[in-house]
């Protein structure tokens, strides 16, 4: 059997709409903002919150 995060019912940061949406241009968290875009939300997250992003 195997565990892991979907077993145990947690999400991860890139499952949260919200902390996604500086990244995506849709709704449906389809489409990536342009590589400016994405680096300008990305320095403006704090370091703790790349952390989780990054799954760490």
């Amino acid at each position: 059997m195997m565990a892991g995060a979907a077993a145990a019912g947690n999400t991860s940061a890139l499952d949260d709409p919200a902390k996604m949406s500086p990244f995506v241009t849709d709704a449906g968290m389809k489409t990536m903002k342009s590589e400016a875009d994405f680096k300008t939300a990305w320095m403006a997250m704090k370091p703790d919150e790349q952390k989780a992003m990054m799954g760490g």
